[in-house]
Parts: structure tokens; C-alpha cells; sequence
């Protein structure tokens, strides 16, 4: 004699096998590093657009603003605004004694080199001369934005993944 199931179980075990090879999947995709590939460059990113409103504002306010980095906690701040860094993602160098890209004579020993760990943002537009580069946790990629000695500041990003690349 033949056992009736019910479509219930079926629906439900259907569901049981989904859930398994969701969570595989997932799992497959984390350990590739994409995701901390894509979370380094957006805070990369945010950063950057911190520096160009920082810029802005002392020119639109007619005043300096401070942006401060602190490297044992893993934050800039400026204006009572704190910013943390998302796990994985810290200050910091691929590797030590890196050959500066827009000066070969020059070496980055240190993830910030803005005096003192603050960029300045003068009302004439100018920004304080040096680097900081974001490492993950890996360190399998390095950004860094720059701004050189100038009367005229361009802010500079760069990729580096044992060769600097200009974005």
C-alpha cells in the first residue's frame, strides 16, 4: 500500500533545501573578498567627498576647518562630527617604504603624513600638503588620497595594489 504525502512536507522541504543553498552561496561569496573590495572603495569614496565638502565650506564660510585623524581608534572627525571606520577597513600601508607616486625620490612610512594627523582647509581653497591611504584587513589593496605643496590644491587618489594607479 502506497504512503500519501502530503504537499505540505514538500513545500516545506523544498523550503529546508532553499534556505541550505542560500546560506552556501553566501558563504562562497564573503570568502572571496569582494565585499571588503567594495567596502574599502566606498569608504575611499566617502572620504574623499569629505575632503571636497571641507574644501567647500572654508571657502563658502570664509574660515579653516580641521580634519583630524585618529589612527589608534580608527576615525577622522571635523566640527563635532565623528566618523569610524567600518570594521576591516583601517588606516594604514600595504606594505612599508612604498614609493610615492608623484615623487619617485619620496617614500610613505606612515599611513597620514598631514603634520600632526589633520588636514587643513584654508578659506583660498588651499588644503594642507600629505597623504592617507585605507588599508582592509587583508591588505591585498591600498587607497590614498594626496595633496601636494601647491598654491593651487588637486586632490589625488590612488589605487595601489603593488603599483599605483591614478583614479
Amino acid at each position: 500500500m502506497l504512503k500519501k504525502v502530503s504537499k505540505g512536507s514538500l513545500l516545506f522541504e523544498l523550503l529546508i533545501v532553499t534556505c541550505v543553498l542560500c546560506f552556501l552561496a553566501t558563504a562562497s561569496v564573503v570568502r572571496l573578498g569582494f565585499f571588503d573590495k567594495f567596502k574599502l572603495f566606498a569608504e575611499f569614496n566617502s572620504l574623499y567627498s569629505t575632503f571636497e565638502y571641507l574644501r567647500q565650506a572654508a571657502i563658502a564660510d570664509n574660515r579653516v576647518y580641521e580634519l583630524i585623524f585618529d589612527l589608534k581608534n580608527n576615525y577622522y572627525k571635523y566640527d563635532g562630527l565623528c566618523h569610524f571606520l567600518p570594521e576591516g577597513i583601517k588606516f594604514g600601508l600595504l606594505r612599508e617604504n612604498i614609493i610615492v607616486p608623484s615623487n619617485q625620490s619620496g617614500i610613505l612610512k606612515k599611513p597620514i603624513t598631514f603634520l600632526n594627523n589633520r588636514a587643513i582647509f584654508y578659506p583660498s581653497g588651499v588644503i594642507s600638503f600629505g597623504f592617507v591611504c585605507l588599508v582592509d584587513s587583508k591588505k591585498a589593496i591600498m587607497y590614498c588620497l594626496s595633496n601636494g605643496i601647491s598654491k593651487i590644491s588637486l586632490i589625488r587618489k590612488y589605487k595601489y595594489d603593488n603599483t599605483w594607479v591614478a583614479i
